[in-house]
């Protein structure tokens, strides 16, 4: 961007300020200002930048998304593989317990019926006497 600095001079010197006074802060001002204000060719060179840069964030950010993704997948499938082992271990214990109990009950009846056995030839025995 460029400042009319002889503009800026010609209306300090009306302002009663002295020739090189205002020359030299027209010169000042053109400089500082010249330096500090960015044209639309700095602004679309700067876009552009930007806009590049976005575009490779947005893509690392989509790699890594994916990567996290896949990660998760493989660690949500080890899990589940994990699950179902245990979960058949379970099935197979309680299937044996189920077992254990049947045969106790089955024991049990045995024993219930040899007792009832037992006691009605002692009832027998006693009414015959």
């Amino acid at each position: 961007m460029t400042i009319d600095t002889l503009s800026i001079a010609r209306d300090l010197k009306a302002a009663q300020l002295p020739a090189g006074q205002a020359e030299a802060i027209a010169s000042a001002i053109g400089h500082v200002i010249g330096d500090s204000i960015a044209t639309k060719g700095d602004l679309a060179l700067a876009r552009s930048d930007l806009s590049g840069r976005i575009e490779q964030v947005r893509l690392d950010l989509g790699s890594r998304i994916e990567q996290v993704r896949s990660d998760l997948d493989g660690r949500i499938e080890q899990v589940r593989l994990s699950l179902e082992g245990k979960i058949e271990r379970l099935r197979t214990e309680i299937e044996q317990v189920r077992t254990e109990i049947e045969r106790s009950r089955n024991q049990l009846l045995v024993g219930l019926v040899g007792t009832q056995i037992a006691l009605a030839g002692i009832i027998i025995a006693v009414i015959k006497l």
